[in-house]
C-alpha cells in the first residue's frame, strides 16, 4: 500500500471550528475516491509533547490512485481554502508492503 501522510501546525488565530471545518471538510472529498483505501486524520492528542497538531495518513493500493486523489481539482481547492491556516506542513509519501503487525 502507498501512503501519502501530511503533518500541520495551524497559525495563531485558528479556532476549534477551523479546525472542525478542515477535517469536515477533508472527510468529504476523500469519500469520492473509492479507490483511497484508508484514510484518517485528527487533531494530536497531546501525548507527547512537541507533536505537530493534525495529521492525515491516507492509502492506496498504487501511487497512480495516489497521485489521483492529491490531483483532483477539489483536493486541490480545499488545500488553497485551508492554506492561511496553516503555518507548517510536512508530507511523505512511503510504500509499505507490511502495514499490520502480523
Amino acid at each position: 500500500m502507498i501512503f501519502h501522510t501530511v503533518l500541520f501546525n495551524f497559525v495563531e488565530n485558528v479556532t476549534s471550528e477551523n479546525i472542525q471545518g478542515l477535517e469536515d471538510a477533508l472527510r468529504a472529498d476523500v469519500a469520492n475516491f473509492p479507490q483511497v483505501t484508508f484514510y484518517a486524520c485528527g487533531r494530536d492528542l497531546g501525548v507527547s509533547a512537541g507533536s505537530d497538531q493534525f495529521a492525515i495518513v491516507a492509502g492506496a493500493e498504487t501511487a497512480k490512485d495516489l497521485e489521483d486523489y492529491l490531483n483532483d481539482p477539489g483536493h486541490k481547492a480545499i488545500a488553497a481554502e485551508w492554506k492561511h491556516f496553516v503555518a507548517t506542513r510536512h508530507a511523505v509519501e512511503f510504500e509499505s508492503k507490511k502495514y499490520l503487525n502480523d
